[in-house]
């Protein structure tokens, strides 16, 4: 389990320095704070609390759940997370690695990244 979890929070890593590029070139300040957005898929209703509570725990503020609904017609739930930094590539993987260990820790949750509205 341990290695899937390397494996798992290396995958998300890897997004971070280039979103990192591709906001500082949009003309974003990453010397400002940012609100940043995680984004976790819940394929059960019950998870939604044990992930909220999770994550409060370490300082997210839940923003958002929303069903949805994939192409073959099953629900699930996107719940999106929020913490306010200064978006440097560490705090990024930091920040990564924490979303990984909490959705790993819901059976039923899987964490798919964050996002950001760039301030600038």
């Amino acid at each position: 389990m341990e290695i899937f979890k390397s494996e798992n929070k290396e995958k998300q890593r890897r997004w971070n320095p280039e979103t990192l590029k591709l906001l500082r070139k949009n003309g974003a300040d990453l010397e400002k704070q940012h609100k940043i957005i995680n984004v976790f898929n819940l394929f059960d209703q019950k998870t939604i609390e044990a992930l909220s509570i999770l994550l409060e725990n370490v300082n997210f503020k839940v923003i958002d759940v929303l069903q949805m609904e994939n192409s073959s017609g099953s629900s699930y739930w996107s719940l999106e997370a929020e913490v306010e930094l200064v978006p440097e590539l560490e705090r990024m993987n930091h920040m990564t690695d924490t979303c990984v260990d909490m959705a790993a820790k819901v059976t039923g949750a899987d964490y798919d990244g964050w996002y950001t509205q760039p301030e600038f």
